[in-house]
């Protein structure tokens, strides 16, 4: 089946008031500042195991912050309007906090964004296959291979996408060789101890009993559909 999870597209040294930049992060052949609905990370639908519409039920502050603008009669792209006008649009909001100006400091504890944006994080929700397994290996495509954030940009800025289960999925990634691993070696421990202490034929019988025991209990455990970790 499939679940809804939380995604982060973690962006930096990004000029969102340059269309070609906004285009290559966030708006897929997006080059006018006009309009921003539906249109937001759309490329990450290409990934094969990534289904359905991007974004949550709440806009992003980029997308809220230039449809203000536009509300304004102000020209988006203009640099020194965009970055001039974020404290207004943006600074009482609670997307304030993901938010790290080029100061240093984020929008919500008072950073000075008139001269760009360091650092922010766009919070969105995809589905996916109900597996950490597979989303730790998706996030991991979506992250190399010339497809990820950083090819995109193409020197304009630099970025990767972090899923809430990274933690979780990286384990159940590793589990299976380091299982395998460790049965091996203790499947050698144990014939090289009875080889020594009883003779080579007891060890084998030995042996294959208890590696009888571990293929029967690896496949109990995916009957019951128990994960490794």
């Amino acid at each position: 089946g499939k679940r809804i999870l939380g995604l982060a597209v973690i962006l930096k040294d990004v000029d969102y008031s340059n269309p070609d930049e906004l285009a290559a992060c966030c708006f897929e052949n997006h080059t006018h500042l006009e309009s921003t609905e539906g249109t937001m990370f759309k490329w990450l639908e290409d990934f094969d195991d990534v289904h359905g519409s991007m974004g949550g039920s709440q806009p992003t502050w980029l997308e809220v912050h230039i449809n203000t603008l536009n509300g304004m009669g102000l020209d988006p792209s203009d640099r020194t309007v965009f970055y001039g006008y974020l404290s207004a649009t943006i600074g009482a909001t609670p997307y304030s906090s993901s938010i790290t100006c080029a100061d240093g400091k984020l929008l919500a504890d008072g950073g000075d964004c008139s001269g760009g944006i360091d650092v922010t994080e766009f919070p969105i929700m995809y589905a996916i296959e109900d597996d950490t397994i597979k989303v730790h290996e998706t996030a991991q495509v979506i992250n190399s291979g010339g497809k990820d954030l950083d090819g995109r940009l193409a020197n304009k800025g630099s970025g990767y996408v972090y899923h809430q289960f990274f933690c979780y999925g990286a384990m159940d990634d590793a589990m299976p060789g380091a299982t395998l691993s460790t049965l091996l070696w203790a499947l050698g421990a144990v014939l090289m101890s009875l080889a020594l202490a009883l003779d080579v034929k007891s060890a084998i019988v030995s042996g294959i009993i208890v590696g009888m025991i571990d293929v029967e209990l690896v496949a109990l455990m995916t009957i019951w559909d128990i994960k490794l970790a």
